[in-house]
This record gives C-alpha cells, sequence and structure tokens, in this order.
C-alpha cells in the first residue's frame, strides 16, 4: 500500500484527490495538510511514501515545505500538484527537492500512474520497500513515458500539462 500525505489549502481539491487516491486498491491517503507547515509536520508523524503538495499555500509555501521534508535522510517522495506550468513554478520546487510535477488539470490516471511510480521506486532502485529507497535518493520518474536522454530537470509539455523527470538526484 502506497502511502500519500494531501498539501493544499484547498478543501474541496484536498477531497478530491482523497476520493481520486482512495478509489484505488494500493493507495492510502494518511493525512491532509492545508499549508506547508502542516505538511512538514505530518510528513515527520506520519512518514508518508508520497506527498502531493501544492505550490502556493498560506504561510509556508509548497517550495520552502519541500526544501524541508527532503532534507530528512529518508524523506518521501514529492509531487508538485499545481495550476502553474511555467519555469519560474517548476525549477524553484525541483531545486528544492521535489521528484516530480504536474498541472492540476492532468488526468486522474496519469496522477495515480505519478503516485504510483513515487512510491514503488524501490523496486527499480533494489529496495524492498518504498521506505528502503527513500535514503538513496532515487528520483522517480513521473513519466514512463520520459525520454532517457532528457536532460536533467527538463519538462515535456504535453497538452495544457506538464511532466517533469528527474533522472538522479
Amino acid at each position: 500500500m502506497i502511502r500519500v500525505l494531501i498539501a493544499d489549502d484547498q478543501r474541496l481539491v484536498r477531497a478530491g484527490l482523497v476520493m481520486l487516491c482512495e478509489s484505488t486498491d494500493d493507495i492510502e491517503v494518511i493525512g491532509e495538510a492545508a499549508d506547508g507547515a502542516e505538511a512538514i509536520r505530518l510528513s515527520a508523524a506520519l512518514d508518508p511514501d508520497v506527498i502531493l503538495m501544492d505550490l502556493r499555500m498560506p504561510g509556508l509555501d509548497g517550495v520552502a515545505a519541500t526544501e524541508q521534508i527532503t532534507r530528512r535522510r529518508e524523506s518521501p517522495k514529492v509531487l508538485v500538484l499545481t495550476t502553474f506550468d511555467d519555469e519560474a513554478h517548476l525549477y524553484p520546487a525541483l531545486a528544492a527537492g521535489a521528484a516530480g510535477f504536474l498541472v492540476k488539470d492532468t488526468d486522474p490516471a496519469d496522477l495515480l500512474s505519478a503516485v504510483r511510480r513515487g512510491g514503488a521506486c524501490c523496486r527499480r532502485c533494489g529496495g524492498s520497500s518504498p521506505a528502503s529507497c527513500r535514503s538513496r535518493r532515487t528520483c522517480c520518474d513521473a513519466s514512463s513515458t520520459a525520454p532517457s536522454t532528457m536532460p536533467r530537470n527538463q519538462s515535456r509539455r504535453t497538452g495544457s500539462r506538464s511532466l517533469i523527470v528527474r533522472r538522479t538526484c
């Protein structure tokens, strides 16, 4: 079971993400945060495998929260989920340690796939569970179709959504 923490300041968005994730047999939402500070606290307390992190939240934003969360030795994979798909938002999130970047109009199946890839990276790096691969700092692809020749942190635009691939940290 992939354990997910959802961090978004909009209750309706959080509720929709919870319903989407819990419609599957392999993803469990273990917590919800309304701002970056709460995401940091819940991440430490609940030890999720993946965090779906909004960028723009009151108080501590998603970039600052991602940076603090990913500083931990065994940090969860942070997938940024936001309405912004421009480089001004993308690069700071990746520099802060986000493993992937998806816009909020991403197809629900693609979002679930990204969560699964973030939570199942241990199968690719040799760990036995998501927690065992996190300390290796091996980033997971947000897209299964990303070419291996794509430069680090480069975005691939498909219609109105962006998926980011980070090959190494």
